[in-house]
């Protein structure tokens, strides 16, 4: 892992070293989660897109900015609807994708969200219902429904964790698949790096 004196001099050389400002602030947990997201930079891209800024003369926002227009699906047979959903369910060619990248700051709480605890009496966590949501259509339809869950680099590990701790809420831990999501720091239109 980078020390803080080598990142330090690795975000000076770019122009970043103001990642490190509140260094005396954080525990050594969070310093050390700072030092391995700064150690996984892109610094080539970053210079890309802080080029690009430049070019552009920083992000214009136009002043007409409106919603977009919303497509309706106009006259839907919700029975027909329902009863090809149905068969798909049956045929085994559905699966259930959770974007799941989030914390739970909030909420008050210090963790994936999906491990918040939301159900008023059951304490049950968003994860939790929604592996209960499989299960049931797994048991009704009779076909296993794969389960991909999309993590962010901050909390794959917790996220992975979880599951583990609570045997995967019944489901075959050989369907529930983990990824996590690409990540690319964000950028003030002046060029410098955005870090959680």
């Amino acid at each position: 892992m980078l020390s803080y004196d080598a990142a330090k001099a690795l975000l000076e050389t770019h122009g970043q070293v103001h990642l490190l400002k509140h260094w005396d602030l954080i525990s050594s947990t969070q310093q050390n989660g700072l030092l391995a997201q700064i150690q996984g930079l892109d610094y080539d891209g970053i210079a890309q897109m802080r080029g690009g800024l430049g070019a552009q003369g920083g992000a214009a926002v136009p002043a007409d900015i409106q919603p977009p227009d919303v497509i309706g699906l106009g006259e839907v047979d919700v029975e027909k609807a329902r009863a090809e959903g149905e068969k798909a369910l049956r045929a085994g060619e559905v699966g259930v994708l959770l974007v799941a990248g989030g914390q739970g700051t909030r909420l008050g709480y210090d963790g994936p969200k999906g491990c918040f605890q939301i159900g008023p009496v059951s304490n049950a966590t968003l994860f939790e219902i929604h592996a209960r949501k499989i299960l049931a259509r797994e048991k009704r339809y009779g076909k296993p429904l794969p389960f991909y869950v999309m993590t962010s680099e901050e909390n794959d590990r917790p996220t992975r964790e979880f599951f583990e701790k609570h045997k995967y809420f019944g489901l075959s831990a050989d369907r529930v698949v983990f990824f996590k999501q690409g990540m690319w720091p964000a950028l003030w239109k002046d060029g410098k790096v955005v870090l959680d």
